[in-house]
C-alpha cells in the first residue's frame, strides 16, 4: 500500500513539475514576443 502511494505522489509531481516548465516557457515566450 505504501508503494502505491509514493508513486501517485510521484506522479502528481512529475504532473506539476511538467506544468509549471510549461507556465514558464509560455511566459519567457510572451515576454520576448513583448520586448520585440
Amino acid at each position: 500500500m505504501e508503494k502505491l502511494a509514493d508513486v501517485i505522489l510521484f506522479i502528481w509531481a512529475v504532473d506539476h513539475f511538467i506544468g509549471a516548465v510549461k507556465t514558464i516557457v509560455k511566459w519567457r515566450k510572451e515576454k520576448r514576443g513583448m520586448d520585440k
